[in-house]
């Protein structure tokens, strides 16, 4: 990566960006030469919030990009407990919630392990986590990451939001039956009454 581009970014020296990306703005797909990170990976992982904003504006699609560890700027601000960053990478595509990293940790794993309230409280809005989560191919999830690091509070809230889920599902269930119920009620009252008039009029 340009040193120039770099040490805008690690200083987050918007004008500085701008001026170099308006210079040449194939600069901006420029990775790092060790952990092959873009320019939104660095600010996400920092937390400069307007800087990310001008990135994607500039490269909607760099959301998805991939580091070495596979991991998207979604996981590095996980990791480093950026609500903000993490809200506006979602806005973009949440579609990057569905990304493991090489050890096989997703954005929400990773933000339970280091214990961020915040962060797992916004990943847990969008409801494609609480399925995602539980495939793993480990069969590990947030749950039983933050129990294994001592994170109470994270533990109480994910059982809470479980809990919920749990009450919803059986809700859902019984609905479903209900209406079983009905439909085969309807469906054997309609057979017999048809019968029962053709008997009486033969």
């Amino acid at each position: 990566m340009d040193p120039a581009l770099y040490r805008a970014v690690l200083l987050n020296d918007i004008h500085a960006f701008i001026s170099l990306v308006r210079k040449n703005e194939a600069i901006l797909d420029q990775r790092t030469s060790t952990a092959s990170n873009t320019v939104l990976h660095l600010a996400s992982r920092l937390g400069f919030v307007d800087l990310v904003m001008e990135i994607i504006k500039l490269r909607p699609n760099m959301v998805q990009a991939e580091n070495k560890m596979l991991e998207t700027p979604l996981h590095e601000a996980c990791r480093e407990g950026k609500s903000k960053i993490v809200l506006l990478l979602l806005q973009t595509g949440s579609w990057v919630a569905s990304n493991f990293n090489m050890e096989n940790q997703s954005p929400l794993l990773i933000a339970c392990s280091y214990g961020h309230l915040e962060v797992v409280k916004v990943l847990l809005n969008q409801p494609l986590f609480l399925r995602l989560e539980y495939d793993n191919p480990h069969g590990l999830t947030s749950l039983h990451v933050a129990a294994s690091k001592g994170h109470t509070g994270m533990c109480l809230f994910r059982l809470s939001i479980d809990k919920h889920i749990y009450l919803l599902t059986r809700l859902i269930t019984s609905t479903l039956k209900l209406v079983g119920y009905c439909l085969c009620f309807f469906f054997f009252f309609s057979f017999y009454t048809d019968k029962l008039y053709h008997v009486q009029f033969m």
